[in-house]
């Protein structure tokens, strides 16, 4: 598996190749998908979809990548969440996994657009 350069991620997140796939977690007693887990993947053109775990190595240690990726991956939630609600989905939890070893204050300042969803996080240490 070859990991991809810096440059490469970056165009990857300018080009919009980053996308969430979403895990449901279902109620048997209600019969109703209740929350759901969100997974970055990389849709590249010219390849297969990617997991984290492929380009994870070349974010790892960069701060400022980190961040962006955060920012794009809490971006794409807040969508997911927004088109729930205009569904009448409101309460629906939403959890996703964030790459960055971040200071709480800098976490909550991420979230502020998403502060009235049912968005919970993660933080990946590695």
């Amino acid at each position: 598996m070859l990991i991809p350069s810096e440059e490469e991620v970056k165009k990857g997140i300018e080009n919009q190749e980053f996308v969430l796939f979403y895990q449901p977690y279902f109620d048997n007693d209600l019969d109703d998908i209740f929350r759901s887990e969100a997974f970055l993947r990389w849709v590249k053109p010219e390849s297969n979809i990617l997991t984290a775990a492929q380009f994870l190595p070349t974010i790892t240690g960069n701060s400022e990548l980190s961040l962006q990726m955060d920012s794009l991956v809490l971006s794409l939630a807040e969508q997911m969440v927004s088109n729930l609600s205009q569904i009448n989905r409101n309460g629906f939890q939403l959890s996703v996994n964030l790459f960055s070893w971040l200071a709480k204050d800098t976490v909550h300042s991420l979230l502020a657009d998403v502060r009235n969803s049912q968005i919970s996080t993660f933080l990946y240490h590695s």
